[in-house]
């Protein structure tokens, strides 16, 4: 069955491209789907501490915050493993139980450009799962010609500082060299305290971190290129709001090698080769930050790691108004978790939990995707995926813990104990995209894709303080991984001065990983079967130098076993912008409201209760003050509104469960200077 599913897997799109009897020729045949965004990091945009707070300002992003760092971003009400976050085409998992590291957190924006927002299941190419969307940061060629075409380098620098919270950062971006050959070196220092909500309240957020990295690009022969990056990203004393413990420190070293090959090969027209390697480190604990219980000798620690390595192999194969993608990847992580009860003044400690018990996944994937055109207002995509997954937890029985063990907790909650886990998981999608008129067109999607249970939802074995478990959290070592059926429809209206999109969208989930309370009120996990639906629409118009727009994003989450609500399921959004133009300067107002949430699961323990809605007012602006110089200036919630995402992130925490949610900052006046060059 397994070679079965593969050879369909690999053989349907050829054998479609070989019926269609197209001759050889590189073509693009697929034009920018409704669901797909991209921000460019080169362009103005207010301050962000965090790649996951940049995504927060495209329509269907909704981001919940757990301090200044460690921003989570959520599409289409879907979250976490959910989504395949892709940091310059390596996966980054964080090494945090309790998610205080989302993949975004190890993210050094100045290493990028442009970041692209899939919302939905686009493409099978981008590895398993991704059943809510794909996040991809991306970097593109220096462009060093100046007008005389011997200019050498090229880059940025800049400063900034953002009142309320005093944050403080610096960074550089600098490339030598030339299109053949070059260096980029990148880096950024930031300083944060904790900021002030509308309420004149002290929300813990404060944090230092330094992030930066070297890459190397260079034609070593015609038509091949490669490409090296190391990368590496420091945090120091991290505060966390409504969390039981705060991070000391937390790091990330990441490498990178990519060959791209532009000339025919082996029967392929261009193949690239990348491969990654990702280390990260991280400490929390309720002391060293700062002293969570004074009156108390007993702290606790919690020292994890996760490491992350893996490749891709993609082979393109062009044809006349066709491209065939093929290909192959792998992901390989170990987890690994402890938690300690420390006597502070002794120094002793006392092991209490194993959270993630040495745990592996290893996941092989092969697929083939192929975009072709049947007539000039007729294009379509189909792709085929299927991945071999294998998981245990290598550390399960830990003995010295007795009743703690991560074994023993499996069988009080579920009546097994872990095994060995093997997955053989099939996805797909087929697109549609018809012309209406030059200016118009639709599209139609439906998708299967298949989503794994992540490290926490099937092994985290995390043992609370209260001895009739009430405090518990443990994973499903027999969860069934999750299995969408989504479908799509999107129009777009395109013109040189305006442009809006539609798309509405439902995804039936079979297998669905709930979060729920056992008896005993502990955390577990099961299937449900569960439906999402909504929908999302942007329009932007240019009227002279006036450039209005707006979005509005809403989703739907169902508990079909019960007839209950979705936890974590962001209520309807819509922001407005308007900009005005004038080449040399800019100023621009953002109006965001969400309305008041009251579909919620309090049985899950994610969700802290209704929220009410809120709408909040910022101002931006810049100067090009010539010479390369540009000032930049703005107040992020001008009116000093107090509010919090219905979406939040101390529900997430293995130290302390409950569901809190986090207020946003009051009113914040931030400056920054760039020089370009």
């Amino acid at each position: 069955m397994k070679y079965s599913l593969l050879c369909i897997g690999l053989i349907v799109p050829v054998a479609l491209a070989a019926d269609l009897e197209l001759d050889i020729e590189v073509t693009e045949t697929m034009d920018t789907p409704p669901s797909e965004s991209l921000i460019k990091l080169n362009e103005p945009h207010v301050p962000v501490t965090d790649a996951g707070q940049l995504l927060r300002q495209e329509t269907g992003v909704a981001v919940s915050r757990k301090g200044g760092k460690g921003f989570d971003p959520i599409i289409r009400g879907q979250q976490q493993s959910q989504l395949n976050i892709i940091l310059g085409d390596a996966f980054v998992l964080g090494a945090c139980p309790g998610r205080m590291d989302p993949p975004t957190t190890y993210t050094s924006l100045k290493g990028y450009d442009r970041v692209t927002v899939l919302r939905g299941y686009e493409s099978v190419i981008y590895g398993s799962g991704g059943s809510g969307g794909t996040v991809l940061f991306e970097r593109e060629m220096p462009r060093f010609n100046d007008g005389t075409g011997v200019r050498s380098y090229t880059g940025n620098l800049g400063v900034s500082h953002t009142s309320n919270i005093d944050y403080k950062q610096a960074s550089a971006d600098v490339s030598l060299g030339k299109e053949s050959a070059y260096l980029r070196a990148y880096g950024e220092y930031q300083d944060s305290d904790n900021y002030k909500d509308g309420n004149g309240q002290t929300v813990s957020s404060a944090f230092k971190s330094s992030s930066g990295g070297l890459l190397v690009s260079g034609e070593v022969l015609p038509f091949t290129r490669v490409e090296a990056n190391v990368e590496s990203t420091r945090d120091d004393d991290v505060y966390y709001s409504g969390n039981g413990m705060d991070a000391p420190w937390a790091k990330a070293d990441t490498w990178r090698l990519k060959l791209q090959h532009d000339q025919a090969f082996l029967g392929l027209d261009a193949i690239e080769l990348s491969g990654w390697h990702a280390d990260v480190r991280h400490l929390m604990d309720n002391y060293s930050v700062r002293v969570r219980k004074p009156k108390s000798s007993i702290g606790l620690r919690a020292p994890s790691d996760s490491v992350t390595w893996g490749g891709r192999l993609l082979g393109k194969i062009y044809y006349d108004d066709a491209e065939l993608k093929l290909g192959l990847d792998y992901q390989a992580n170990d987890r690994d978790a402890k938690r300690y009860k420390v006597n502070r003044q002794t120094g002793s400690q006392t092991w209490q939990s194993h959270i993630w018990p040495g745990v592996e996944y290893r996941q092989m994937g092969v697929f083939a995707e192929l975009d072709f055109s049947l007539s000039d207002k007729d294009s379509f995509r189909l792709g085929l995926r299927f991945d071999d997954l294998q998981a245990e937890a290598t550390q399960a029985n830990s003995s010295v813990l007795g009743k703690s063990s991560p074994n023993t907790m499996y069988k009080q909650y579920y009546g097994i104990e872990a095994d060995k886990v093997h997955e053989q998981n099939l996805s797909g999608l087929l697109a549609w995209q018809h012309e209406l008129f030059d200016d118009q067109s639709i599209e139609l999607r439906g998708s299967r894709s298949v989503r794994t249970a992540d490290t926490s939802e099937r092994f985290i074995a995390s043992r609370g303080s209260c001895c009739h478990g009430s405090d518990d959290w443990v994973g499903n070592p027999d969860i069934k991984p999750e299995k969408h059926q989504q479908l799509d429809a999107g129009y777009r209206y395109e013109t040189g001065a305006a442009e809006w999109s539609a798309i509405v969208y439902v995804d039936e989930v079979q297998d669905y990983i709930l979060r729920t309370q056992s008896d005993s009120g502990a955390y577990i996990y099961k299937n449900i079967e569960a439906r999402l639906y909504g929908i999302e629409a942007d329009v932007r118009y240019s009227f002279g130098r006036f450039k209005p727009s707006a979005g509005v994003a809403w989703t739907r989450g169902e508990d079909r076993d019960n007839g209950s609500d979705l936890p974590q399921i962001p209520p309807l959004q819509f922001n407005l912008q308007l900009d005005y133009d004038a080449t040399r300067w800019l100023l621009g107002a953002r109006w965001e409201l969400a309305s008041k949430q009251e579909k919620i699961d309090i049985q899950s323990g994610l969700d802290a209760g209704e929220t009410d809605g809120y709408g909040v007012v910022h101002l931006y602006g810049w100067y090009q003050l010539g010479q390369g110089f540009k000032l930049e200036a703005g107040v992020q919630n001008l009116f000093d509104k107090a509010y919090a995402q219905h979406v939040n992130r101390a529900s997430h925490d293995p130290f302390d469960p409950t569901a809190k949610q986090v207020n946003e900052p009051g009113r914040e006046v931030w400056v920054g200077m760039k020089y370009l060059f």
